[in-house]
């Protein structure tokens, strides 16, 4: 399913919770885009970037589904929060490339 997403980073899950009434952007940094499955993205950003398997994806259960709820909240894994915020703008842009 495509949908517009709000991508923000919570310091854990109560905080990423407390954000159902009134939305993510006054607590925290948030960008938006649109158009993708989220979820299938996550998983091949997480592979793309971590070199991990999508077996090592679903034996540690991510991308991990916080909440049902609206708006959706899904936690991504660790490993790829810290690719992401290590990756060199070369790598991001093979990334996004792929």
């Amino acid at each position: 399913m495509s949908t517009i997403v709000k991508f923000f980073t919570a310091p854990n899950d109560q905080a990423a919770v407390s954000i159902l009434q009134n939305g993510p952007d006054d607590t925290f940094e948030t960008l938006t885009f649109g158009n993708f499955d989220a979820i299938s993205a996550i998983e091949e950003w997480d592979q793309i970037l971590t070199g991990r398997s999508a077996g090592d994806l679903d034996q540690d259960d991510v991308p991990r589904i916080i909440t049902t709820e609206t708006p959706f909240i899904i936690a991504t894994s660790t490993a790829l929060c810290h690719a992401l915020a290590s990756a060199t703008a070369e790598e991001l842009a093979q990334a996004a490339y792929r």
